[in-house]
């Protein structure tokens, strides 16, 4: 597997098996607090029942916003540059009827606004692919970071959803060819990214809101926490 590191190959390993071993159980949800003594009410594994707007039935992990707030910007020369880009209940109209999808009608306010920020020779956005690593590079000063826009369409469950496998479906199946496949890797796990920037919306009511976290102390946390499920859930359970 093609994985950009050895830390991630691990973490996609584990990821598959927790979720393999759920499918053959019959099971769309796992509560974390049934293995894992420090989680909050409700933080769980969930495997979609639909599709998403992509088309794309994923895998999540569901975990309480709380814990990553507020964000600490690093490095603080960048904090008020960033937080321009945090905006509460705006309004917003979109059509699908020219193909565009929900998630690149976002992408394109936040590179029309990143240029607003830090001027069009200081933004540069990533190929047009739904698979990239990150959306924008941006320059500033010495410093330059990386910003992945992503949505969200439950705008008051307080969750941030963590996606660490996209699609379960087109492999019916298939676990192994599920497993192997490293477009099939979740974006918590293949991201590069060192800022997200997740838009909350309601299509109906036609707002959203925005919010910005540091991707590493998510990442840092998501890590260990799959590490501890994978052994409680499915090491102990086979011996």
């Amino acid at each position: 597997m093609n994985v950009i590191n050895q830390m991630d190959d691990n973490i996609y390993e584990m990821c598959c098996a927790i979720v393999v071993k759920m499918l053959k159980q019959g099971i769309t949800e796992l509560s974390l607090a049934d293995y894992i003594d420090d989680v909050q009410e409700k933080e769980r594994i969930i495997i979609n029942q639909s599709p998403s707007p992509d088309g794309a039935r994923g895998v999540f992990l569901l975990l309480k916003r709380s814990r990553f707030e507020p964000v600490v910007f690093e490095p603080k020369q960048i904090a008020k540059e960033l937080e321009k880009l945090i905006e509460e209940n705006a309004n917003f109209q979109f059509s699908n009827e020219s193909g565009l999808r929900i998630q690149d009608f976002f992408e394109e306010k936040t590179f029309t606004k990143l240029i607003q920020i830090f001027g069009k020779k200081n933004v540069k956005k990533t190929c047009d692919s739904h698979m990239n690593e990150y959306d924008f590079i941006i320059f500033c000063d010495n410093f330059n970071f990386l910003l992945e826009v992503k949505s969200d369409r439950w705008v008051n469950t307080g969750n941030i959803s963590l996606e660490i496998i996209r699609d379960i479906e087109k492999y019916k199946g298939n676990y192994t060819k599920m497993c192997e496949d490293e477009f099939n890797i979740g974006s918590i796990i293949k991201t590069r990214a060192n800022y997200w920037l997740i838009f909350y919306y309601d299509i109906r009511k036609k707002f959203y809101y925005t919010k910005i976290y540091q991707v590493f102390q998510i990442k840092k946390f998501v890590y260990n926490l799959i590490e501890r499920l994978y052994q409680k859930y499915v090491v102990k359970n086979t011996l």
